[in-house]
């Protein structure tokens, strides 16, 4: 490049920047200065309009064009072209416009619906007072005046989660029409119908979940013979299901409820304070919202993580043992007060169910549609610290048994076998109620058999 004649090299190149910052530096003063033309030239015109005990001294002009201002009462300071209409002329536009107001939000609807304590819904069922509020929806606490019982309402709304309204209101059909008695702990629909865009599902009135009894008693786990009169009764409604080739998919302490969750409380010392025991552990399966038929389309994730099988989380297809999976997971809870896999992501799970169960089969690992697998081997970070608190806070199932009692034995034989890696040689829900742990169950504590097939 040739050089610039009376000026040395890079010098002109020096003194560019320096004017374009200098300018920068001139159009941010200007504009500074602008700011504080505008507010004064702002005040003083509504210095001059207002007197200081706030009356009008003169009639202003308006802020934007300069027009007088339609009334000298009037605050705002606009000509009539840009203030607001009266009070009186809004009523009129509200009364002419009234056929042509937009819809109610949905989530204004469901609040609109929570707070309406009283009121009648579907003509036939007052509202009490609200159970439970979740990302489905809500329940609320419902007088039957057909009936004189109470019972409670299940509001779903109708845009968002209509298909699993619709689902679980197939399934809830089919059940009352196989089990008119009520005899497989499953939850009964007593009505449906539509109300306001979302849809209302009339079932039995029952107590807390498993898990929110948890949660008030401080995650104390239950005496074993409860245990097994709950596992009972739970496998029973999940033979029920599959009898009816029909997969809960997200059994979980949630979708658990006592029957009658009134409880004693006496002073446990090893844990130095007042626990509760439940004075009756009649249970009932609730939330079939995701459950899906055999010839229905599987969806590749269900299940809430902690209870998630591994044939879902590799992505190798799932079915019944799903189902059985998750209720060795319960079965767990149960037994110790906390979940067995406290993960948070998959990689995480599969290091969690390797630390207690053992190796994953490698034939799962080859049919896997993920990349969790490298080499045969978990592609898993053992130094890092999530593996460290794996390697720290797990061990392997027998370690957490807490006697070496026939009992304890036989539901830690009962729970290895419902989380056996393999779908295929996982025990069936048959097997289950025919495995001994269940021996020692009372003759009253046991459900009637009954024919369990569905005709489609």
């Amino acid at each position: 490049m040739p050089r610039a004649r009376g000026y040395p090299v890079g010098k002109i190149n020096k003194r560019k920047p320096r004017v374009q910052q200098r300018s920068n530096i001139y159009h941010t003063r200007a504009a500074a200065v602008r700011r504080r033309q505008n507010k004064r030239a702002t005040g003083a015109l509504i210095g001059r309009a207002f007197n200081g005990r706030g009356n009008i001294r003169r009639r202003p002009n308006c802020v934007n064009c300069g027009q007088p201002v339609i009334s000298s009462t009037s605050l705002s300071l606009l000509c009539s072209s840009h203030a607001l209409p009266a009070i009186e002329d809004i009523y009129r536009i509200r009364k002419e416009n009234q056929s042509k107001r937009l819809p109610i939000p949905d989530n204004y609807k469901s609040f609109l619906i929570k707070r309406r304590i009283g009121n009648t819904v579907n003509n036939r069922y007052n509202i009490e007072s609200t159970l439970g509020v979740g990302t489905f929806g809500h329940v609320v606490k419902v007088w039957d005046t057909k009936d004189n019982q109470y019972k409670a309402l299940k509001i779903l709304k109708d845009k968002e989660d209509g298909l699993a309204a619709v689902m679980e209101i197939k399934v809830l059909s089919k059940l009352v029409e196989k089990d008119p008695y009520h005899n497989h702990f499953c939850i009964k629909m007593h009505d449906s119908f539509k109300i306001k865009g979302h849809v209302g599902i009339v079932l039995d009135m029952l107590g807390v979940s498993i898990f929110q009894f948890l949660c008030e008693n401080k995650f104390h786990p239950f005496p074993i013979d409860q245990i097994r009169h709950i596992a009972y009764q739970l496998c029973f409604a999940v033979k029920f299901l599959h009898n009816n080739r029909l997969t809960h998919t997200d059994l979980k302490p949630e979708n658990i409820l006592f029957v009658n969750s009134d409880y004693l409380s006496y002073y446990e010392p090893a844990v130095n304070r007042d626990v509760h025991f439940v004075k009756k552990t009649d249970v009932r399966l609730i939330d079939f919202g995701s459950a899906t038929f055999n010839y229905e389309y599987h969806s590749p994730i269900v299940s809430t993580r902690h209870y998630r099988a591994p044939e879902v989380i590799l992505k190798n297809g799932w079915s019944h043992p799903c189902d059985i999976w998750s209720i060795g997971c319960i079965l767990f809870e149960l037994y110790t007060g906390k979940p067995l896999f406290q993960a948070r992501e998959n990689k995480q799970h599969l290091a969690m169910m390797e630390r207690v169960l053992g190796e994953i089969p490698k034939l799962m690992k080859r049919r896997s549609k993920t990349t969790y697998f490298r080499n045969g081997q978990l592609d898993w970070d053992e130094c890092s610290y999530a593996a460290q608190q794996v390697y720290e806070y797990y061990k392997p199932l027998s370690n957490y048994k807490k006697m070496r009692t026939d009992d304890h034995n036989e539901l830690f034989d009962l729970i290895k076998q419902m989380l056996e890696y393999r779908p295929r040689t996982r025990i069936k829900i048959d097997a289950v109620l025919q495995h001994p742990f269940f021996d020692r169950l009372p003759a009253h504590q046991r459900a009637p058999e009954l024919e369990d097939t569905l005709k489609y």
